[in-house]
């Protein structure tokens, strides 16, 4: 008999579940023809940084101390150079690195600005302008060519694009950045804020992020992430 009383209720319950009143629904939005979509809003602030954070969080420009990850041992030191050609600033990003894992050789794509797919290689600059506490991020990657990237893709990078460690060996690398391309891309996205004769105090982090394993040369190549740590780069006497 109990049984047959609890039963009634949900029964009921179950029949009447799909006769409720229907929910209240908006009315449609009416479209009016010839009227423009009006533009995505960029996304300005997600370039925005602080000093503060960035004065405390980094490293001085020659720090030695090594990323290390995987096996391999990754060092940057940053430095400004004049360059006698052209009597223009570069930033300089000089690398090393060496490998103490189980399978060496250390096989690995380069890090370039230039012979390189575009996300592989990276360099992130925080500027201030003088005196402010806000600044904005900028990031230099090798151009995007699709053809060459079909062909990578496809038949594999150069051989140049490769670099090798041998157990026990460093090798070495340097990369640059022009003073001058950071100060028409500051000026051109944000010329309010970064006046053309007084430079920024800089900041930069280089990444190198290889993807290929090399497959297509049977080169069983590392992949992952390296990063310089956030530096400190020396004043800039002129930009």
């Amino acid at each position: 008999m109990t049984t047959r009383f609890l039963a009634l209720p949900i029964a009921f319950i179950l029949l009447t579940a799909g006769c409720a009143a229907p929910e209240p629904q908006s009315p449609p939005i009416e479209v009016k023809p010839g009227l423009p979509a009006a533009p995505m809003p960029r996304a300005v602030e997600d370039t925005r940084v602080y000093r503060d954070y960035f004065e405390r969080g980094s490293y001085p420009a020659d720090w030695e101390e090594a990323w290390k990850t995987l096996g391999v041992e990754w060092t940057v030191k940053v430095g400004v150079r004049r360059l006698v050609s052209t009597g223009r600033d570069v930033i300089d990003f000089e690398w090393s690195m060496k490998y103490t894992g189980p399978r060496p050789p250390l096989i690995i794509r380069k890090p370039s600005l230039t012979d390189s797919l575009p996300w592989e290689t990276e360099v992130h600059v925080y500027a201030f302008p003088p005196g402010k506490e806000g600044g904005r991020r900028v990031i230099f990657a090798p151009p995007r060519d699709e053809g060459l990237l079909s062909r990578v893709l496809f038949n594999g990078a150069p051989a140049d694009w490769w670099v090798v460690v041998k157990e026990g060996e460093t090798e070495t690398g340097r990369e640059t950045l022009a003073v001058a391309d950071v100060k028409e891309r500051l000026r051109t996205l944000y010329p309010a804020e970064f006046p053309a004769d007084k430079p920024p105090k800089l900041y930069v982090e280089f990444f190198h992020k290889p993807e290929d394993r090399g497959r297509r040369g049977k080169l069983d190549a590392w992949t992952g992430e390296l990063s310089s740590n956030i530096r400190r780069v020396p004043d800039l006497k002129s930009w």
